[in-house]
């Protein structure tokens, strides 16, 4: 997976995070986001949209990967424990 062009501080930081996510293969499986703050949720997912865009994959298996690592930042940001 590649980066490209300039990025503000908390994009960077999104984009770490989630390639952190990627490496350690947490899953989201059996998560429920019903009960979150839905105006919340939305703030996260757009935060990880804005910074995942940024990230080239090569293959489809890296980019399923790359969303499911995404899942797994929103459910963190949004303080729900993610089993391995």
């Amino acid at each position: 997976m590649m980066i490209k062009e300039e990025l503000s501080a908390d994009v960077k930081i999104i984009i770490d995070e989630v390639k952190g996510i990627i490496a350690t293969a947490e899953s989201i499986d059996g998560i429920s986001f019903k009960k979150f703050n839905r105006r919340r949720f939305i703030e996260c997912t757009n935060r990880v949209k804005d910074a995942i865009k940024h990230i080239r994959t090569n293959d489809i298996t890296e980019t399923n990967a790359l969303l499911r690592a995404a899942g797994v930042w929103v459910a963190h940001t949004l303080g729900l424990k993610v089993s391995f």
